[in-house]
């Protein structure tokens, strides 16, 4: 159809008769006469236009900046801190920007030793040894490329959606065992899951009004969640029921006692240098429990 049109152009025929003719508005008709030259080779080598590929992506420094910026954000929020529009922008500014920056190499480069020890003098396995970390699950979240014709020089923006709900984490050094996740949501019984049994669902399911972690939240998870699941894993492998629990050192952590559970915290500005969980692992552990969901 659009090579007729070329060709009714071509002879002189007026844009309005010839898109009435095929139903066409005149800016469809004006936009196809502009793209002349791509239709036709198009045509010649055999091949859709409308499959051509084509992409865009986002600037990688950007990218890692909002991520930063993202980390610092949770951040502040864990040690209820409040966080304005212009204190967002004058960390974006900031060369140290992000935990990378902040961290204290210095500490993290001594804590390994410590941690070595506590281990040593607990006697502790691979598989008792466990490491928890929150992360925040976009769930909403769209790609950020998209397939478009050959003749678009751009595609139709889109407002990214901002629906997000943190997730724990924990896994044990052996990698044997990833414990059920922590999912924290703004309502206990949301209108999805009125008349389903929470206990049911492969996370543990919590909430609070923000939907971030509290202390009280991370208590319940470590009394009700953490403790039970891990005796019966110590069971399942004819293990001694004494296992080292390593977390972050946020204000939503608390200090918590337990006979057989030894709670160790990383240093402060550490996280990004030490935390195992922030190696990529989550990202490991985040595509297997959705693959088993």
């Amino acid at each position: 159809m659009k090579i007729a049109i070329l060709d009714r152009l071509g002879k002189g025929e007026g844009s309005t008769a010839i898109g009435k003719h095929f139903n066409l508005d005149e800016p469809t008709v004006r936009a196809i006469k502009k793209n002349d030259a791509a239709i036709r080779k198009s045509v010649i080598s055999g091949t859709k236009l409308s499959l051509k590929f084509a992409s865009y992506t986002r600037d990688v420094l950007l990218e890692r900046t909002e991520r930063a910026i993202a980390i610092w954000i949770e951040e502040q929020v864990q040690r209820r801190i409040p966080v304005s529009g212009y204190l967002i922008q004058e960390k974006a500014l900031n060369e140290t920007i992000g935990e990378s920056a902040t961290a204290d190499e210095g500490a993290a480069k001594i804590f390994p030793e410590e941690l070595a020890k506590i281990i040593e003098d607990g006697d502790y396995s691979a598989d008792q040894v466990f490491n928890a970390d929150e992360t925040g699950l976009y769930w909403k979240k769209l790609p950020n490329r998209t397939y478009i014709a050959k003749d678009e020089k751009t595609a139709s923006g889109h407002k990214a959606s901002k629906d997000r709900v943190p997730l724990l984490l924990c896994s044990n050094a052996s990698g044997d065992r990833m414990l059920k996740s922590l999912l924290i949501n703004k309502s206990l019984r949301p209108r999805a899951l009125k008349s389903k049994d929470l206990k049911q669902l492969p996370v543990h399911w919590m909430a609070n009004p923000k939907a971030w972690m509290t202390t009280a939240i991370f208590t319940e998870w470590f009394n009700n969640c953490f403790v039970p699941e891990v005796e019966a894993y110590m069971k399942e492998k004819s293990l001694d029921f004494k296992v080292l629990l390593i977390v972050d050192n946020a204000a939503s952590h608390p200090e918590l006692e337990h006979l057989n559970v030894q709670l160790v915290f990383l240093p402060p500005n550490t996280t990004s240098l030490i935390q195992a969980l922030d190696q990529g692992i989550k990202n490991i552990i985040l595509r297997q429990r959705t693959n088993s969901s």
